[in-house]
């Protein structure tokens, strides 16, 4: 699957490629355990300028399967990300890129990221709680990072924030401390909403 995505500009001007006169650009790993799965994201652009008599197509296996259903070329200064549907999993991953058709050029990657698929073991922040914390970081523009769930997991919660963990419920926020950010104006309805808060 491919998608144009906005990126850093430092990131996407400069690419890696494989040594000369080598068609292929390999990315491998053995994973410590089988059961690991990952997602993958790799991100392309053209940072030179093609002369007309040159081009660039490039083609992704995966453990020696297709990884793309068919081959694409790149824009000029435009990102292109190829990214896994489903997660990966099993002992080795290799990621071949290759040079194929009527390329002149050798494949090139510009970024490559691998994410771990973890298995929470707590439920999910109250629905009404998250629009509501959401709502009100989206009214004050509150400059934390504040992203991801705001209770789950524990050790990652939101700055300033303190919930409620009681067994298999989700959690609550019942704390809030947005001292030190520069709000100005109402007290913002969505405040109102947070029904479990017991200090602000």
């Amino acid at each position: 699957m491919r998608l144009p995505t906005n990126h850093p500009s430092i990131v996407m001007s400069s690419a890696a490629a494989p040594k000369i006169y080598d068609y292929y650009l390999d990315i491998w790993w053995i994973s410590p355990d089988e059961n690991t799965q990952y997602q993958v994201y790799m991100h392309f652009a053209e940072v030179e300028k093609l002369p007309t008599n040159q081009s660039r197509l490039l083609s992704i296996t995966w453990n020696g399967k297709p990884f793309v259903t068919k081959p694409f070329s790149l824009k000029y200064l435009t990102t292109t990300t190829v990214y896994t549907k489903e997660a990966l999993s099993g002992g080795q991953q290799n990621f071949s890129i290759s040079q194929v058709g009527n390329s002149t050029l050798p494949p090139i990657i510009n970024a490559f990221e691998i994410y771990t698929v973890l298995e929470l073991l707590q439920p999910e922040t109250n629905q009404e709680d998250v629009e509501h914390i959401t709502n009100t970081k989206s009214t004050y523009r509150v400059k934390r990072n504040w992203q991801g769930d705001p209770c789950a997991p524990k050790e990652y919660s939101w700055e300033g924030l303190n919930c409620s963990f009681d067994g298999y419920e989700p959690p609550r926020i019942i704390s809030l401390n947005l001292s030190s950010s520069g709000l100005t104006g109402e007290i913002a309805p969505s405040l109102f909403n947070l029904t479990m808060l017991q200090t602000l």
